[in-house]
């Protein structure tokens, strides 16, 4: 399991990189892109101390480290409202003006 689960976890680390470096381009503008950075930072001192350590062993830690991971590596989670919602086909009664009934 040696070579293989090293070279799994290279890949790991590589892609959760990746995709975070994407998400922070504009982190000084997007709410998005300052939480991805925040979390960047926080699983590279994880990294960096299980290279000392064996602090990835203790569950708590670990836990953290893929939700910072997961955190990082996702889709942005706070978009403009304009983009969030979806476009509605305007119908020809939606375009007509309403009628309003006094009773």
């Amino acid at each position: 399991m040696g070579l293989l689960g090293f070279a799994t976890m290279i890949w790991f680390v590589i892609v959760v990189y990746r995709r975070a470096l994407r998400k922070i381009a504009n982190w000084t503008s997007d709410v998005s892109g300052a939480v991805t950075l925040a979390c960047v930072l926080g699983f590279t001192g994880i990294l960096v101390h299980s290279a000392i350590d064996f602090n990835l062993q203790v569950p708590a830690n670990a836990a953290l480290f893929y939700v910072f991971c997961t955190v990082a590596a996702d889709d942005p989670f706070a978009q403009p409202m304009r983009r969030r919602r979806p476009v509605q086909p305007q119908t020809e009664e939606s375009v007509a003006a309403p009628t309003s009934e006094v009773v």
